[in-house]
């Protein structure tokens, strides 16, 4: 029976290399895009969103009352907070958490990419460097403070079940979910690469 005992050739490393890096690439790019969107909720048919950055309206001033175009957040939960309180039903407020984790969503989305696209370059030009501390781990962690926080955007959205227009997931969620296990997936591929110690004793 013959046994292969040798690593994989300068050749296969080469590819895989080549692959992290696209991974990399590709989530970055994915995650940096859902981090400015601002349709990761959308209504059907209407040109409504609400993002990490905030709501926004393309129906024309007059038929975006009571927020307007554009307003962050906060103001979204602030007015629909008003309007419960005129009601009567201070219970049915939406969660002051939503703008908070949206904007941790979208600082993990920015952190994350820019760390993936730090680790591909570097990775390609010698090796992922691990002072001060490695690209990929900043990645990760980015990583999983943002989808995390992602999952609490969606969950605590303001118009969820409140007799508002409703707002489904959109183009911009599904992108970042997938782009996110990418991230993961090539930060642990290209941690794999690193850069070489010239200090290192190798015995």
């Amino acid at each position: 029976m013959d046994l292969n005992l040798e690593g994989p050739s300068p050749q296969q490393l080469k590819q895989k290399l080549q692959t992290a890096c696209i991974l990399a690439l590709v989530a970055a790019a994915g995650l940096l895009f859902a981090a400015v969107s601002k349709r990761w909720l959308a209504a059907e048919g209407v040109d409504v969103g609400l993002g990490p950055r905030g709501f926004s309206c393309g129906l024309g001033a007059d038929d975006c009352d009571p927020w307007g175009e554009s307003a962050s957040n906060a103001e979204v939960v602030d007015k629909i907070t008003q309007v419960y309180k005129s009601m009567g039903r201070s219970g049915d407020a939406p969660s002051g958490l939503f703008p908070i984790v949206g904007w941790i969503t979208l600082l993990g989305c920015a952190i994350s990419g820019g760390a993936l696209i730090w680790a591909a370059v570097t990775a390609y030009k010698g090796g992922v460097p691990l002072k001060p501390i490695p690209p990929t781990t900043v990645a990760l962690l980015a990583l999983m403070v943002s989808l995390i926080a992602g999952m609490i955007f969606i969950a605590t959205h303001p118009f969820r079940g409140k007799g508002f227009s409703a707002l489904g997931v959109s183009t911009a969620f599904w992108v970042f979910g997938v782009c996110n296990v990418l991230g993961i997936v090539a930060a642990q591929m290209l941690a794999k690469f690193k850069q070489k110690d010239p200090n290192e004793l190798v015995i």
